[in-house]
């Protein structure tokens, strides 16, 4: 017995996180966490989850940086991907001095499916939520994108031509500029142009990610496709 327990009459524990002696009576009791059971105080390591009311020491709780609620592991907030169907954090939390980043990364602005991080990105120029489904990756600069807003769409754009980028290896190939000047003078003067555009960002991202990383199929794309419809348009200049 410590001389201060003779003097008080009080019996003291060692909290075992901050390693302070303290009465019985400002202590919390044992972390719930299994595996934890530290015995811990009541004003600094402990934290009560607002759900099961159960106590936790201060690295085995969540706590909600915007409201200070705080959780146990088992009462985080998650939700369900609708398309992984995997149960995820759904809120930025706070876990000892970690910050736990949420999981969730929103509702699809396509088809409005709830999706975590590994199933969808944000677009890299509107910020909206895309799920894997509805993204579309510019293999020039590495982003996603909704289908509104990819990369070259709108006359004047440097951008947009995928599949001939990727058969050169270059945006700035002399003969890309030759489709992109059909995109622009003559396919965009019209809607059906305009729809075959729409159509051509939405489909042709991905088949240029895959060609550009073969060099057999750089060499067919560009010999079978792209340059005879250049030596085409270069010839009759769009009539």
């Amino acid at each position: 017995m410590s001389e201060e327990e003779k003097r008080t009459g009080e019996e003291y524990v060692l909290c075992d996180l901050c390693g302070r002696s303290l009465m019985m009576k400002d202590m919390a009791g044992d972390c719930c966490e299994p595996g934890c059971e530290r015995v811990i105080c009541k004003e600094v390591c402990s934290r009560i989850c607002s759900i099961c009311n159960k106590v936790f020491c201060k690295d085995h709780a969540y706590q909600d940086p915007e409201t200070n609620i705080i959780y146990c592991e088992a009462h985080v907030p998650r939700e369900k991907c609708e398309i992984c169907e995997q149960e995820c954090i759904a809120k930025t939390l706070i876990k000892g001095d970690k910050e736990i980043e949420k999981e969730i990364l929103g509702n699809c602005k396509e088809c409005e499916k709830l999706v975590c991080k590994k199933c969808g990105h944000l677009c890299a120029e509107c910020g909206e939520v895309i799920c894997k489904d509805h993204e579309h990756y510019d293999a020039n600069t590495g982003n996603y994108y909704c289908k509104d807003h990819l990369p070259g769409v709108g006359a004047g754009s440097a951008g947009g031509c995928f599949i001939a980028t990727a058969a050169y290896g270059t945006p700035f190939e002399p003969k890309i500029d030759v489709l992109r000047d059909f995109r622009d003078d003559v396919l965009m003067e019209h809607r059906s142009g305009k729809d075959l555009i729409k159509l051509y960002y939405t489909l042709s991202p991905p088949i240029a990610y895959i060609i550009s990383k073969h060099r057999w199929m750089r060499s067919i794309v560009r010999e079978i496709m792209v340059e005879p419809l250049v030596r085409i348009l270069s010839k009759d200049r769009y009539n």
